[in-house]
């Protein structure tokens, strides 16, 4: 019989809690597990495109009752945190085996509050008997214990020719290929919260590095439906969202990815890969030259990541208030640096993979169902 676990996904807009469910559903499948995408319809044409086996939900209740009757081995909540509170309780209640992704350690007090609503819009309290699987990157590979459990999140993934995708963007040959990803809802906050001018700056900043890096260069910034707030960059591309197999081309094809957010899920799929990656941060409130108040590795919400973390050490951001430092960086890396984060990926391969995580949260019976 044929063992299924079912992924819960409901947020629309940021890729990261995407991207988790789909390698650990990969992994499973790799075992024989079936993985079964339960999503809202603004999110089911994405899952469908990659091939996955998803389901439709209209509210909470349908969501539940779905779950409930794929009499699922374990049903994993992509974020739980991230559901809609009466899609919560109905997880809760559920009699299945329960886990949550966990993309950035829930301990740790990042994102509790992060468009500072008057009612803090999450909640970290989970239901006692749900266990947390915590993808590396950009979690730490600590041991497992306690319900936690680690795993590799990009196990397999490796450097691509992007022929085909520069070309579809008239990437000159010989051009040096720079992308940069804005997830829609970094977009939104930056709005939301009055800041689109940092990317102004942020370009003057990435355009003046390159420049003095001294090689021809093309960027592209995915950023939505309009370059609204971006500042001229050289030979500049602003477009809206890619198609999955276009964005993954440009992604692991690229001389350079920047990103201003560290726990970005492109940044760590492209460091992991080999691609050179630089994260800009700013850790010096009001800098002067810069339009920050407030110090930020995750922008735009203006909270940070730990910076003490095995991963963060490994993307070794550079301060954006130091447009020398910036320079520098991108220089060393047409250089040909040498491939920063090995240590941290190699800890990776001693991880438990999704399939014996799975055997250990629900172990099967006898006749192949869950225990």
């Amino acid at each position: 019989m044929t063992q299924t676990v079912v992924f819960l996904h409901s947020i629309d807009d940021s890729f990261g809690e995407r991207e988790h469910a789909l390698r650990f559903g990969k992994g499973l499948a790799a075992a024989g597990v079936h993985p079964v995408y339960v999503v809202n319809p603004r999110m089911q044409d994405f899952f469908s495109r990659l091939g996955a086996d998803t389901r439709c939900y209209r509210d909470a209740a349908e969501a539940v009752a779905i779950v409930d009757g794929l009499t699922p081995r374990l049903v994993v909540c992509c974020e739980y945190f991230n559901l809609l509170p009466e899609l919560q309780r109905g997880v809760a209640g559920l009699r299945w085996p329960l886990a949550t992704m966990d993309g950035t350690t829930m301990g740790e007090p990042i994102n509790l509050n992060p468009l500072r609503t008057a009612v803090p819009l999450r909640d970290f309290t989970v239901p006692e008997r749900m266990v947390h699987l915590r993808p590396c990157p950009v979690n730490d590979p600590l041991p497992d214990g306690d319900g936690v459990f680690h795993w590799s999140l990009f196990p397999d993934v490796r450097r691509r020719d992007a022929r085909r995708a520069r070309a579809m963007f008239g990437v000159p040959r010989g051009a040096r290929l720079v992308l940069m990803g804005v997830a829609p809802w970094a977009r939104g906050a930056a709005t939301h919260l009055g800041r689109m001018d940092f990317y102004r700056y942020l370009t003057d900043v990435l355009s003046g590095a390159l420049d003095a890096a001294g090689e021809p260069y093309s960027v592209i910034i995915v950023i939505g439906a309009t370059a609204e707030g971006f500042g001229k960059l050289g030979r500049v591309l602003c477009v809206p969202l890619l198609r999955p197999d276009v964005y993954e081309e440009l992604l692991l094809g690229a001389d350079l990815v920047v990103t201003d957010n560290v726990l970005q899920t492109s940044a760590s799929k492209a460091l992991a890969a080999g691609v050179p990656t630089l994260a800009l941060v700013s850790s010096t409130p009001g800098a002067p030259g810069t339009p920050l108040a407030e110090p930020y590795n995750i922008f735009p919400i203006a909270v940070t990541f730990p910076t003490d973390s095995a991963y963060y050490q490994a993307l070794a951001p550079v301060e954006i208030g130091d447009p020398a430092a910036v320079a520098a960086r991108i220089s060393a890396i047409w250089r040909g640096e040498p491939r920063r984060g090995a240590a941290y990926f190699d800890a990776l391969k001693r991880l438990r993979t999704p399939a014996e995580i799975l055997a250990v949260v629900s172990p099967p019976s006898a006749d192949g169902t869950k225990a």
